[in-house]
């Protein structure tokens, strides 16, 4: 992994600017634009989740949200799953796969529509899936901890009205 302190540059505790008054700088020649700062954020918070459901868990973001989306929706047709998920259809494939060996889903023909292949939750992966849920409810909090609770609420906002914006858009 990078270490984002060699990219950051100085902060408060080595004498400069607290992160909110970073001003751009020849160390961030990047440091005007929000999907940079958006990419170090997530670089940050992904350390959290490979620590807490990555390593342990041994899932990939991707999977985690497979088995999120099929415990909410229960059994999907795949081509509505690799929609949901903004995948290509071979790349789902690859995944379903990994998953499936693993024991964690099940891949069976749709009864309503012999064409397409349902994808479903086993005991098991239901049961990776609920722990590595309740983990992550709380993965975040010390990086987050840099945030006041209410600013942890309008970032999650404005995270998610920029990804809407794009979904509309697009």
């Amino acid at each position: 992994m990078t270490d984002d302190r060699a990219l950051r540059g100085r902060g408060a505790a080595a004498g400069g600017a607290a992160p909110s008054e970073r001003a751009v700088s020849a160390v961030e020649p990047l440091g005007h634009l929000a999907g940079y700062a958006a990419l170090r954020a997530h670089l940050v918070l992904r350390e959290c989740f490979e620590q807490a459901i990555g390593g342990p868990m041994a899932l990939r973001p991707v999977e985690f949200t497979l088995l999120c989306r099929l415990a909410a929706e229960g059994p999907m047709p795949a081509k509505a799953l690799a929609e949901a998920l903004a995948l290509h259809a071979p790349n789902l494939t690859t995944i379903v796969e990994r998953l499936a060996e693993r024991g964690l889903v099940s891949r069976e023909r749709n009864r309503l529509d012999r064409r397409s292949v349902l994808i479903a939750l086993t005991p098991a992966g239901r049961r990776l899936q609920r722990r590595a849920l309740d983990v992550s409810r709380t993965m975040e909090d010390e990086r987050l901890s840099v945030l006041s609770p209410a600013e942890r609420e309008q970032f999650r906002a404005l995270a998610w009205r920029i990804v809407d914006s794009g979904a509309a858009a697009g």
